[in-house]
């Protein structure tokens, strides 16, 4: 039944891309679809289609925004917990660059989320990147210490992360 539902909304999409709120609501109840029977990858498909379809954040109408802005903070999302996934272990120069730019990929995309402007995006998106910026402080300051450093070294080193954490837990 929902393998028939799929092919119904995907068949009405391909036929009628405008008028933009109908096919967007098509888009919409497609990714609902696809979460529903457990394929996060046709989710994040529909999702991103919503988001492409819509254009920028000041195109569209009000409601292909509001899909647009929803779909687009749950993409950040995405990206968010490959953030939260990476670790910082020793040594820190070789972890610290991927988990930084896995952070900067995030937040841009909460980021673009919130453009939309609509209320309820711009705060779930705002309070996520706050959470961003204090997991990467948090991360700093928990990671893995290099091995065979003396206790002068180690006060040394604790130093300098809490000097590269704080700019983080403050934004």
């Amino acid at each position: 039944r929902q393998a028939e539902a799929i092919a119904a909304w995907s068949g009405y999409v391909e036929r009628y891309p405008d008028p933009l709120d109908p096919a967007m609501e098509a888009r919409s109840r497609l990714a609902d679809l696809h979460g529903e029977r457990g394929d996060p990858a046709g989710r994040l498909r529909w999702l991103q289609a919503i988001v492409d379809a819509n254009g920028s954040a000041a195109q569209g109408t009000d409601r292909s925004r509001t899909l647009a802005a929803r779909s687009a903070v749950e993409l950040a999302d995405v990206k968010r917990h490959a953030y939260e996934a990476l670790a910082l272990s020793a040594p820190l120069e070789e972890t610290l660059p991927a988990k930084k730019a896995s952070m900067e990929a995030a937040l841009e995309s909460y980021g673009l989320a919130a453009e939309y402007g609509i209320a309820e995006v711009v705060t779930q998106a705002t309070y996520r990147i706050a959470q961003v910026y204090r997991d990467f402080g948090a991360a700093l300051m928990e990671s893995e210490r290099p091995a065979g450093l003396d206790a002068e070294a180690l006060e040394q080193y604790e130093i300098l992360l809490e000097e590269q954490a704080f700019p983080f837990e403050e934004q």
